[in-house]
């Protein structure tokens, strides 16, 4: 495949494969159109700190900020940018005492983010929870819808939140610059 430079500041417009989900899936949500991972986390955990690594990711990578707003002809035909947003970031505790009870519980509650449907047209299209089961055992969960990133992203995407949590300031993450985004034509 060859890669091409796209300009930025024209309309971006949908791939094929994000046309056909469009026509013909816009309101269906099936399992298979979202990607799902999980971090245990072992030690302290700040969520504040977690909430703007997760921002910080969502600038960082475009994909993360796009929405499908519906055409009047019921087509998908571009894509929109948005801001980063944080509204789809939780931070939830569960009630067991247990840490392997509280472990299946904090799996359900991520469960239950994937199973909610993403609003293609309005967004945003990636969920980021934080399930505290003790002091020091949480579970990050990541759900994003598949119309914006693949697998491989998802390995991305884990390996830089937990990046840019654990950099001392903005400067301190050393992460290389973006230099391909999603193709949009």
């Amino acid at each position: 495949m060859k890669m091409v430079e796209a300009d930025r500041d024209a309309a971006l417009h949908a791939s094929f494969t994000q046309e056909e989900r469009l026509a013909t899936g816009r309101h269906v949500h099936l399992q298979n159109n979202v990607l799902t991972f999980g971090c245990l986390v072992e030690g302290a955990l700040d969520p504040g700190r977690l909430r703007h690594a997760f921002l910080t990711l969502q600038q960082r990578h475009e994909s993360l900020r796009l929405v499908f707003p519906e055409q009047p002809n019921g087509t998908g035909g571009t894509a929109e940018l948005r801001p980063p947003r944080d509204t789809s970031f939780h931070v939830e505790q569960v009630t067991s005492d247990a840490p392997d009870a509280g472990l299946r519980q904090a799996q359900v509650l991520v469960a239950e983010a994937a199973a909610a449907p993403f609003d293609l047209a309005t967004g945003p299209l990636v969920r980021l929870s934080c399930v505290r089961i003790t002091p020091v055992l949480h579970l990050v969960g990541c759900v994003v819808d598949h119309i914006v990133v693949d697998g491989e992203s998802c390995t991305v995407m884990a390996a830089e939140l937990f990046r840019l949590y654990s950099a001392d300031g903005p400067d301190a993450t050393n992460l290389p610059s973006v230099r391909t985004q999603w193709a949009f034509t």
